[in-house]
């Protein structure tokens, strides 16, 4: 009896199933996603929000984001890298401004080096612009790449996020007013020690003048220059 053909047959089935399986490995797409999804802030907060991904994303050699967001309610004050990659060894980390939103990209530096998931990719670092509102944090562009030769993508899902400024740019203003309050008190107070200075010295003009021409000088003047200027009036 013949055996061959039925292991054959086998040994093609086994086969597939290990195609199969290797080709599910990219396909079943992980997820990049912010952290915290959604921010609540104060129209003066400075504050963090993280880039992530999920354990569904392996064989990471390299990637690159394009993140979006309303600039005239924050601003990207710096872009951290997170140690997805780095922690697996030498990197080479970058973000810009392009216009229209914001590129970060990293990727280790080694032929054969690469990061599994989860992990965070990046940190990027908001300053709330003193108004309240919504923006929603989007991304535009997302691309991993593994180890191979020529590079080959890996599929990845995407989640946005938004940033939620509470409240309006009333602190603000009123902290602004408590200084303006402060210079206006310290303005009169120097207005008011000025003008005491500036009686001093007409006290003392009119002392001179007194001393000066003591014979002319009458009793009732003589007593009110001696009550104004606080001490004794010699010619009287």
């Amino acid at each position: 009896m013949r055996i061959y053909p039925r292991i054959s047959r086998q040994l093609v089935i086994v086969g597939c199933i290990v195609f199969f399986s290797c080709v599910n490995l990219h396909a079943q797409a992980g997820n990049v996603s912010f952290n915290p999804e959604t921010t609540v802030v104060s129209a003066i907060d400075t504050f963090e929000v993280n880039i992530q991904v999920d354990s569904n994303v392996s064989a990471i050699h390299c990637f690159m984001v394009s993140v979006q967001f309303n600039r005239s309610l924050v601003q990207l004050v710096d872009v951290v890298e997170g140690s997805l990659l780095s922690s697996h060894g030498f990197t080479q980390f970058f973000w810009n401004d392009n216009g229209t939103g914001h590129d970060i990209m990293n990727c280790l530096m080694g032929h054969g080096l690469y990061a599994d998931g989860p992990g965070v990719m990046a940190v990027m670092k908001f300053r709330a612009k003193g108004q309240a509102g919504v923006t929603p944090l989007t991304f535009t562009y997302v691309e991993f790449s593994d180890t191979a030769s020529p590079a080959q993508p890996i599929p990845v899902n995407h989640s946005d996020g938004a940033i939620i400024i509470s409240g309006n740019p009333v602190p603000f203003l009123q902290q602004k007013s408590k200084v303006g309050l402060f210079l206006l008190l310290l303005l009169t107070g120097a207005l008011f020690i000025h003008k005491r200075l500036q009686g001093k010295n007409d006290a003392d003009a009119l002392w001179i003048y007194f001393n000066a021409n003591a014979k002319n000088v009458s009793d009732k003047k003589c007593k009110t220059a001696n009550k104004t200027h606080e001490r004794k009036w010699p010619p009287c």
